[in-house]
């Protein structure tokens, strides 16, 4: 019988993470957001490959700013990887982060509400602890944000 290893499904969920993930994951369950980047050509990449997708140079894990707008977000209705979501329905942003042109994230939002989850809304990435097994995870919170103007009818 042939035994194939157990994958991570990449949230910190199972326990295991691939050897190029680790020092990532394991920044963020002490609480830090980092971000893989390039020691030759200094280019940031997310989520982590373990070598550079620009130019194949070593890569090593450096602390994030942890800001950046939200690119585009979905509200989900079921929780897609059920140890890392309290409640559902709940927001889901892939946001555009400070560091780099075109360097996103996928992170759910929490203590937003609904009518601050936009398109360029200013965000700040922190790590919050999820229900299962004091496991830590990115997340995105609205920075304090303008209200949307009334539409007239």
């Amino acid at each position: 019988m042939t035994m194939t290893p157990k994958r991570s499904a990449g949230d910190g969920s199972s326990g295991e993470h691939p050897v190029h993930t680790r020092g990532y994951w394991d920044a963020v369950q002490n609480g830090h957001f980092v971000l893989e980047r390039c020691v030759e050509c200094r280019r940031y990449a997310h989520p982590p490959v373990g070598a550079c997708r620009y130019c194949g140079g070593h890569v090593e894990f450096v602390s994030s700013a942890g800001t950046g707008v939200i690119y585009s977000a979905t509200k989900m209705f079921y929780q897609a990887v059920p140890t890392t979501i309290r409640t559902v329905p709940y927001w889901v942003a892939v946001v555009a982060l400070d560091e780099q042109d075109g360097l996103r994230i996928v992170v759910p939002v929490e203590d937003t509400p609904d009518d601050q989850v936009r398109p360029d809304a200013p965000v700040e990435i922190t790590i919050r602890e999820v229900a299962a097994g004091g496991r830590r995870i990115p997340v995105a919170v609205v920075k304090a944000a303008d209200p949307l103007p009334e539409r007239s009818p």
